[in-house]
Order: C-alpha cells, then structure tokens, then sequence
C-alpha cells in the first residue's frame, strides 16, 4: 500500500502477477469517496467503508483517497488505509481544489494499484476514469442513485452531462443498484456488457432485530419516552429527502400516544437544498447528526423513508435488519427492496396524504407492524455484506484479468 512517505510498499502486486487473480491472489484496491469514516460521511461513503473493511479481512490490501476535511492527513482504520487530500471548504472552490490534488495523487500512485473503484458516479469518476486509462489501471465505478436526483437524470446540473457521456460510457465496469439504475446507465450508451446489477450490502451481525429490554435501554439512554410509539426518519436534512411531507402527513394527524424523531442536519451537496420545517415540537423530536443510528433504530417502532430520490438507502437496509416496520416512497429504488404490504406500506413520492395515511395504519394496527417487522428482517438478509462483496470482487478479478 501507500506508505506515509508515499512510497509504495513491497506488498503491491505487479502487472506480472495478473494470471495469478483469478485464483484468489490478493489485490491492492483503491477507493475514491468523497469522505471517510470518522467524517460525516453520506450513504455512499457508509457503504465504502462497509466494502473496503470487508475486503480488507479478506487479505486484500485496501486504500481510500478523499478530500480531507480536520482530520489527519494519513491514518489506517481496521487495516484500511486512508488518504485525506487538502483542499479549500468553501464554494467555489471546493471541487477545483481538491482535483487538483487528486490529479497528481493518482497519475503517482494508480498504476500501483489492481483496480480504482469509485463510489459516485460524478465529476469526480470522470477525471479518475480518464487519469487511469492513462496509467492503465481499471476503473469500477457505482452510480449511486438513480430518479431525479441520480447522476444520469440531473439534466445539465453543473457538470453532469460530461459524466453522461465519458465515465460511465469508459469504466471498465459500472455498478447499479436496481432496476432504475441500470436502465439509466444504459440510456446513455454504457455497453451493456460492462454494467453489473449488485445491491447495497449490509452488516447482520450489527444490525438485528431488538428485544424488549434492549429498546427499552436504548431509549433510556437517549432520552426518549417510553411509553410512546416512536416514528423514526435518520438522513440529511435535504428537501428530496421528503422531510416537508413528512411534516405535513405529520401534523394532519392526532396521534396522542406517537411521537416523530428526526435524526440528521442539513447536507453540504449542491442537492442538498435544506427542508423547510424541521423545528421541534412537543410530538417532533429533533436530534443532530450521529455515527451511532443504531441506537434511534433499537429505540423506534417503525422507519419512515419519505424520499423522492434513492440509490439503495442504507438506513433502509438498516430499519429492515433491525425489524422495524417501514413506511417508504415508491421509487426504482425502494420497489426492488421492499414489497407493498408484506414487509412495508409503500406510497408515492411527494403525496402528505397516502404517507398519513400509512403512518395512521401502523400507529393503530399492531397487527400490521408485527406482519411486515418479520417479513423485513427476513428480507434483509439478502444483502448480507459478505454475499455482495463476493459479487464485487468477481468483478474486480474479471476487469483485471481483462486488462
């Protein structure tokens, strides 16, 4: 791997071992994020850290680059390594600065590396799929969500359409998460043969269903009424997330007994325009960012997702493993995850009254939530991390043996 003083160390394969890879030989994997573990990091980045730690205990040789916010520019978390690039935080200067870091970074270092996997297919994978094919390094990269707010759809929004039309048509393998996805990818001309159909993945062994004792616990230590039948949403706080309808389902109903926990702050992406109420009230807790969701998923009744755009949302997959009952939007996304009335009330995005409506179902009917709280935790388990890493590292050795 990178050592500190930029040196690569006598670990790394060289191009010789190729027809080694398929028979298991470890690789030396680079992930491109925009943060990293312990930064605020987003869904795509949770899954980074999910994947890199993965195959990092598998003896794979696992390093991360991303801008580097206050936090060391070196460090190495459960054997990964992790690479934080200066830059300057502030618009407009954010992007242009830090890819005049990465630029250097890689055309040093990526030729060093079996394959380059990038987790959002924007700007970014663009200038990371052009620099490798320079040095002749593979590039994965996973287009993140699809709809609207997906990298395909964004229109003309700053720089999509160049990543429409050279990142995604030039890696070597491009990753969509559902249906939706896929499709997209394909209508801008990625050859169909590149592109692969793998789910997020999640960790089983730390999320699973609460006992009894245990959600009483957790809402002990977080302060949360005991008594109460909690709704739980955990994201940023972006108007695509649906936070305003969830508000306006919300306050048009009479739940004495019920109380709302909002879980997250507001987002730094260009997406990110801010939801317009999220002031607490006396049946609307509102609590800041935290690395620890699982406590607020222990703690709840049920999961609300009111989103008008989605990849494969983490906290998602997580309110499934943990049994939570779930209120969801009907998106590309979410349709391949969950179906209506075995294991969730699915809605359509942007309707107050059919969220209302479903959250009034499960706040009355105990029935119902105890129905789809099995039947989502037994789906989840589909997405074990473990299954969808060996997906991803078939694919790995595919593109490499390919190069």
């Amino acid at each position: 791997m990178i050592s500190r003083d930029s040196k690569t160390s006598r670990s790394k394969l060289s191009k010789s071992h190729l027809p080694d890879l398929q028979s298991g030989q470890p690789l030396n994997i680079l992930f491109c994020t925009l943060d990293y573990f312990p930064g605020m990091a987003g869904g795509a980045e949770h899954q980074a850290r999910l994947q890199a730690e993965s195959l990092a205990k598998r003896g794979h040789d696992v390093a991360v680059v991303c801008p580097g916010r206050q936090l060391p520019r070196y460090d190495r978390i459960n054997r990964v390594e992790v690479h934080r690039l200066p830059f300057i935080d502030q618009r407009p200067f954010r992007k242009l600065t830090y890819y005049l870091r990465l630029t250097p970074f890689l055309l040093r270092h990526a030729r060093h590396f079996d394959v380059v996997h990038v987790h959002l297919a924007n700007v970014q994978a663009d200038l990371i799929v052009l620099l490798c094919h320079l040095v002749g390094t593979p590039v994965y990269v996973k287009c993140a969500c699809g709809g609207t707010v997906g990298e395909v759809t964004r229109g003309n929004r700053h720089f999509a359409k160049v990543t429409r039309w050279y990142g995604l048509r030039h890696a070597a393998a491009v990753q969509a998460l559902s249906r939706e996805i896929e499709a997209e990818v394909r209508s801008v001309g990625t050859p169909v043969d590149r592109i692969v159909r793998i789910p997020n993945g999640i960790d089983l062994e730390h999320f699973a269903p609460v006992t009894p004792e245990a959600r009483h616990q957790a809402r002990a230590q977080l302060g949360l009424p005991q008594e109460k039948l909690i709704f739980l949403f955990a994201g940023r706080f972006a108007a695509y997330k649906g936070i305003d309808d969830l508000r306006t389902a919300w306050d048009s109903l009479a739940l004495p007994g019920a109380v709302l926990v909002l879980v997250g702050e507001p987002g730094k992406s260009v997406l990110d325009r801010p939801a317009a109420r999220i002031e607490p009230t006396e049946t609307v807790l509102v609590r800041g960012w935290t690395k620890d969701v699982r406590s607020y998923l222990y703690a709840a009744d049920v999961y609300v997702h009111p989103t008008h755009g989605d990849g494969m949302s983490n906290a998602l997959l997580e309110a499934m493993a943990c049994g939570l009952p779930i209120v969801a939007t009907r998106l590309g996304s979410t349709e391949g995850l969950l179906e209506h009335e075995r294991d969730a009330l699915l809605v359509d995005p942007s309707c107050p009254d059919q969220l209302a409506e479903a959250i009034q179902r499960l706040a009355t009917d105990s029935d119902l939530r105890a129905r789809l709280s099995a039947n989502a935790a037994g789906a989840s388990r589909q997405f074990e991390i473990g299954t969808i890493v060996d997906q991803i590292e078939g694919v790995y050795r595919r593109i490499i043996s390919g190069r």
